[in-house]
């Protein structure tokens, strides 16, 4: 994957009017091009405004329009400015301090989810052979999804009944009450690939729409051994805003 970072602005100045965009860089992503903007009023360094930053993309449909990026999307080309700023800095002070104050606010699921397969790898080698987790199937997942979801939160509900839907109730994965998010773990396995986990993720987005204390729903699909044959295409096409139902699909390892 060829990924080119062409930051415009390290530092920002607050632009004349609100609806100006405060142009933070622009990132080319083998051929796709996407454009990072701070608000308006951004001021000082740029790394600091990454947290409150957009991602857009050209609209090929319209002169001059631009289309909002999938959080999943944005959340990846978001890094690749980061690390940019980061190695370059706005100057020999302060490009550590920025990257400090920024490196604070941070999604802890969506992080937990991205860094998984590489605590699953870690797990296995342990001191003279100790027993220890090895991740097989959904439900291995699920335990040491529920012991990483413990470092950052204290009320993690596993496995709460959703309201019925179809006809049947279902038991979700982990409720966050006080996020009011849900995550939904899948692992793919020999005959659940691209299309069962597709048909699986739109009845689960039907399904949480319904559900009083769900407003944010991620879905963590483990595929360490690539059955899924366009990951990133599907995490695009379901990543979005449905009803008023936020959805974040992530497909793990990445690519």
């Amino acid at each position: 994957m060829g990924v080119k970072v062409q930051i415009i602005r390290s530092v920002l100045s607050p632009m004349g009017h609100d609806e100006a965009l405060n142009r933070i860089a622009v990132v080319y992503v083998d051929r796709e091009e996407y454009r990072v903007s701070a608000p308006a009023k951004a001021s000082g360094p740029a790394i600091e405004w990454l947290d409150h930053a957009v991602v857009r993309q050209p609209d090929t449909s319209t002169f001059g329009s631009e289309l909002e990026v999938p959080l999943v999307r944005s959340i990846q080309i978001l890094k690749y400015v980061r690390e940019e700023l980061e190695k370059h800095g706005t100057s020999p002070q302060a490009a550590p301090v920025a990257a400090s104050r920024s490196a604070v606010r941070f999604d802890p699921v969506l992080r937990l989810c991205i860094r998984f397969h590489e605590v699953a790898k870690q797990l296995r080698i342990r001191h003279d052979h100790r027993t220890t987790i090895d991740i097989q199937d959904e439900y291995d997942v699920q335990d040491l999804m529920h012991a990483l979801l413990r470092i950052f939160f204290e009320d993690v509900r596993h496995e709460e009944w959703t309201p019925s839907y179809a006809g049947g109730a279902a038991r979700m994965d982990f409720l966050l009450p006080d996020e009011q998010t849900v995550l939904e773990t899948k692992k793919t396995r020999n005959g659940l690939g691209s299309k069962e986990i597709g048909e699986e993720l739109i009845i689960d987005i039907a399904k949480y729409q319904q559900h009083p204390k769900c407003k944010r729903l991620i879905c963590f699909v483990y595929d360490p051994e690539g059955r899924i044959s366009n990951p990133r295409g599907l995490e695009k096409d379901l990543s979005k805003k449905h009803g008023e139902l936020q959805v974040a699909v992530l497909i793990v390892p990445r690519s």
